[in-house]
């Protein structure tokens, strides 16, 4: 019964495989302790006492396909062909004792590593017991656990960073655990190996609550934390009760990282969200089980979260296929409803703990995971995140043809790394049934794979790339992109999106949501002369009618209606690719390793200011928009007028955000040591007022030295009394706070000699970094060297960080030095990739190609 509740709690996740494989785990526990530390019980170690945890009360997911599916791969396994994933292709193995756990096996060898050392085989085998009975699966199980044991404590092992792997080690205990419950309760674990079991769970205890094994503000932290629980219970000692209070502390923290204010994931990618809500739902469940108050407060905060998610969920069911968010074929919708009786659905509002279960409490959620049939719909038909840099649109919630309804969404911002694409001013696009404009997808996690590098590139998303370039997401430069303004009306929805992330590049992106059709004003601001490409990345299902320079038009699939993209600044032309065509991709990744062709429509121009103004329309066969008679554009008047079928018309003038240039600071040296610094950047209205601040920083030990408040106050001087180099360091706040920016705008000097101070300028010298790019060269002999281009006038450093075969291998650093020459000694494949750091935080991370030593 507890099995298939969480089975159909699941039912939300199902669509997105891939991406939850990196978050599944399974877990339970039972007592072998004379005296219970947690409960405060006394029980003993007699077959006839219950266990402080029993399989009744096993809570964690168990990640295994359906009852034939996982019997079918346990007989597989008893006949030499080994599982570590269900959706992996098996191991053929001879004997357990000639297994060979440092394998590389697959196209994706550091997944089939992790999950080999995770022990997932003897997870698959276990649950195919508890299915069949069949005690051969049992046994070999048990032949896995005893051979893993030994490989570990071999040097073989010393070499494998997936051996002792952060949540791959949380994923193994949980495993050991899930086997020696299921074991016992059936009377076929024996002495030896319960004490075996015992003392390597300590040992997995002991590596988990050390924090120096402990990844902070990362959802692997997570299952480290539940991992820690789940043995504290299983083994209940004198012990327990300090690393459950280390668990939860920490858990704590890794809450308050993961969910910004608006409760969204800062992970970039909803998928992940929804894993791990449900991992901080798991651990809520178990720990409410024993009356702790910590597990009714995660609770709490995950409705919220829910809110989000059931906004994310596009009209078809599917989570939109953000960052690293897999996406199925087909809805999940049918799972749901046919797992979940009509009655249980209709009665979630009341019944609390169902609707828990299911929909993390959330009418609002079901209501769109079951797309329209249960549940309760949503108020707001548009949603705003700017601190998330989300706006999604989901235009009629009404029940009847729920899936034809149009949904939209526009992203800008982040505020981690983690899972990051270079995706800032990007939208997707879903109408009548189908994706219109997607993102592409994630493909796999192999840095270095060509795909795989051009799904998290900007080329692989629906904005404007610069030069054919991307840009490099770190966190330390998520200050460069965000939602600047947004605005809701009776006839438009508006968004305002800034990516500041190309070197001497400002583009902007206004995005105006007129139902069925969207308006893409590209603002784009720079000195010099770059080549823009608008980039609209089409589904599976459009196909191409017709190309123009200016005018482009898709048929989407057999809905009887087509997708106009025209152009309305002729000042380039278009470019239509599929597929692999001319060496440039133009592919969806729908799931791990998958590849399907699709269009790409290229917009190109070349100049240094430039707009572009891009109408999309969706029309049926006649042309016809939905509720909208004509859509005008005056361009003498950069203005939209709109006529409704009603004859009604409105407006919208397009106008262009005044910039703010962070180097527009004027030096003067008012006497010998004392300066004026004046920040010209000013308020677009008179009303409003800039903010500024400021920063004095030594520039041998890069120790800020003095730190003002932010203000509206302009100017800042400054006396300077030791006999050292300074830098300072400007910082402005726009007017309404949604972008902030900073550069260090002057080098004040000493000399010894003259005991005089003199100042030097970003115009004399790059007292901020700029990166160039990167280069290859093949020395032979298995030689590279790695050149990184970049000019800046302060320390540097680069990490280079060297994989093979998927996984970690080597790291080495350089300071103030841009090159790195290597020569590989074994065969394999590699990828080189570096993080380019300086005092003052800008900071770059990229890879280069992938090297295969053969």
């Amino acid at each position: 019964m507890l099995e298939r509740m969480f089975a159909k709690k699941h039912t939300f996740f199902m669509g997105l495989c891939a991406t939850l494989l990196m978050l599944m785990f399974v877990g339970c526990a039972y007592n072998n302790e004379a005296v219970s530390v947690i409960s405060g019980e006394t029980s003993n170690v007699a077959q006839s006492v219950e266990p402080l945890l029993t399989r009744e009360k096993y809570n964690c997911n168990l990640r295994y396909p359906d009852q034939d599916k996982v019997v079918q791969m346990a007989e597989d396994m008893l006949q030499g062909k080994l599982y570590v994933l269900d959706t992996e292709q098996p191991l053929p193995y001879e004997s357990v004792e000639s297994l060979d756990w440092n394998v590389q096996y697959t196209t994706q060898p550091n997944t089939f590593q992790l999950y080999l050392q995770c022990l997932n085989p003897t997870m698959y085998l276990t649950r195919a017991y508890e299915v069949s009975g069949k005690i051969e699966y049992l046994q070999l199980a048990e032949e896995l656990i005893l051979s893993w044991n030994d490989f570990r404590q071999t040097p073989q092992a010393e070499g494998n960073s997936f051996v002792w792997y952060d949540h791959g080690t949380a994923l193994r205990a949980n495993n050991l655990i899930y086997y020696a419950l299921v074991a016992r309760e059936s009377e076929n674990l024996s002495a030896e190996t319960a004490e075996l079991i015992e003392s390597m769970l300590r040992e997995h205890e002991e590596f988990l609550a050390d924090d120096a094994n402990y990844t902070k503000n990362h959802n692997h932290g997570i299952f480290q934390d539940q991992s820690l629980i789940y043995i504290a219970y299983y083994l209940d000692d004198e012990n327990s009760e300090e690393y459950l209070n280390i668990a939860k502390e920490r858990l704590a923290g890794q809450e308050d990282f993961a969910f910004n204010s608006e409760m969204v994931h800062v992970e970039n990618s909803p998928g992940y969200q929804a894993g791990v809500m449900d991992l901080f739902w798991v651990v809520a469940d178990f720990l409410e089980q024993y009356g702790d108050e910590y597990g009714q407060h995660i609770h709490e905060d995950l409705v919220q979260a829910a809110r989000f998610m059931s906004y994310i969920v596009k009209p078809n069911g599917i989570v939109a296929e953000i960052g690293d968010t897999n996406s199925a074929a087909k809805t999940n919708k049918a799972d749901s409803v046919e797992d979940i009786s009509a009655e249980q659905q209709e009665t979630m509002t009341t019944d609390l703990e169902t609707l828990q279960d299911l929909y993390f409490g959330s009418t609002e959620l079901q209501y769109a995971q079951t797309m329209g049939q249960y549940g309760q719909k949503p108020e707001e038909t548009a949603v705003f995140y700017p601190q998330s840099g989300y706006y999604i649109s989901h235009n009629s919630w009404e029940k009847e043809n729920y899936s034809q309804s149009t949904w939209q969404m526009f992203k800008s911002g982040y505020e981690s790394k983690t899972h990051k694409h270079a995706d800032d001013n990007s939208f997707m696009l879903y109408s009548k049934g189908y994706d219109i404009f997607v993102d592409p997808g994630w493909y796999n996690y192999m840095t270095g794979d060509p795909y795989r590098d051009y799904f998290v590139s900007s080329s692989a998303h629906n904005t404007v790339v610069v030069d054919g370039k991307s840009y490099s997401a770190t966190a330390e430069n998520s200050w460069k992109t965000g939602i600047y303004a947004w605005e809701d009306t009776a006839d438009w929805d508006y968004v305002l999106g800034f990516n500041n992330q190309y070197t001497g590049v400002q583009f902007d992106r206004h995005f105006y949501n007129l139902g069925d059709s969207i308006i893409l004003y590209d603002n784009i601001v720079s000195e010099d002369t770059h080549t823009y490409t608008q980039l609209l990345h089409a589904s599976e299902e459009m196909e191409l009618v017709e190309e123009g320079q200016q005018e482009v038009l898709f048929r989407l699939a057999d809905t009887g209606y087509y997708v106009r993209v025209k152009q309305l600044i002729p000042c380039g032309s278009n470019r239509v690719t599929y597929g692999g065509e001319d060496g440039v991709f133009s592919y969806i990744s729908r799931s791990m390793a998958q590849l399907d062709e699709i269009y790409t429509l290229e917009y190109s121009v070349t100049g240094s200011n430039v707009d572009l103004v891009t109408l999309i329309t969706i029309e049926d066969e006649q042309g016809k928009v939905q509720d909208l008679e004509d859509i005008a554009y005056h361009s003498d008047q950069m203005a939209f007028e709109v006529t409704k079928d009603s004859g009604e018309t409105f407006q919208i003038q397009l106008k262009a955000r005044e910039r703010l240039d962070w180097t527009d600071v004027e030096t003067q040296q008012l006497s010998g040591d004392t300066f004026r610094f004046t920040n010209n950047n000013e308020a677009e209205d008179s009303e409003e007022s800039l903010q500024y601040a400021w920063y004095v920083v030594e520039k041998d030990s890069a120790k800020v030295v003095e730190k003002t408040e932010w203000s509206t106050e302009n100017v800042f001087e400054y006396t300077f009394s030791e006999p050292k180099e300074y830098l300072i360091k400007a910082y402005t706040h726009s007017a309404n706070q949604r972008a902030t920016g900073s550069a260090i705008i002057a080098r004040i000097t000493y000399d010894q000699d003259s005991g005089k101070y003199g100042v030097v300028t970003e115009q004399e010298e790059a007292l901020n970094l700029v990166y160039n790019g990167q280069s290859l060269e093949n020395l032979g002999d298995n030689t590279y060297r790695f050149t990184v281009d970049y000019d800046y006038a302060w320390n540097s450093e680069i990490k280079w960080y060297i994989y093979k075969n998927g996984g970690y291998y080597t790291v080495q650093r350089s300071e103030n030095e841009k090159t790195l020459t290597y020569q590989f000694t074994e065969p394999g494949d590699y990828t080189v990739m570096y993080y380019l750091t300086t005092p003052n935080g800008d900071n770059e991370f990229w890879n280069f190609e992938r090297i295969t030593i053969e």
